[in-house]
């Protein structure tokens, strides 16, 4: 058993539903009953345990994944200064415009809720790279 006390069939099922996220099907390939695998698997969701083993699990394969949302903006920022630099203008303007697109710079449709001065809504990295390009005039 492991640290939340689940039964050797327990922790199979949750083996199973990280599969495919489907509890029927998880109980079944964990030994459980094909006539009631579909309670069964809601049953087995709403025990704390079983969901916290998920959550960890979840967690865990998600640190695990890759680059998150502050290493692609940070990787963009850094593509973005070292092309400048260079005098690569391409690179950098494509850098600089997915992050303008992650911010919401640009926008088809004029939205009153969003304020018109875009140093409200930009981090001081993005204003800095754009102040450079502009000649450090305000942005």
């Amino acid at each position: 058993m492991t640290k939340e006390n689940l039964t050797a069939k327990q922790e199979c099922f949750v083996r199973e539903y990280l599969v495919d996220r489907n509890a029927a099907q998880a109980a079944i390939r964990a030994g459980y009953s094909v006539k009631n695998a579909e309670k069964t698997g809601r049953a087995l969701l709403r025990k704390s345990r079983v969901m916290a083993l998920i959550d960890r699990a979840m967690d865990k394969r998600a640190a695990q994944a890759g680059p998150d949302q502050d290493s692609v903006i940070s990787k963009l920022l850094k593509v973005a200064e070292l092309s400048i630099d260079a005098g690569q203008y391409s690179p950098a303007n494509r850098a600089l415009e997915l992050l303008g697109k992650h911010i919401g710079m640009f926008r088809e449709k004029v939205d009153a809720t969003v304020t018109a001065n875009i140093e409200h809504s930009a981090g001081p990295e993005v204003i800095a790279l754009i102040r450079k390009i502009a000649g450090g005039g305000r942005v």
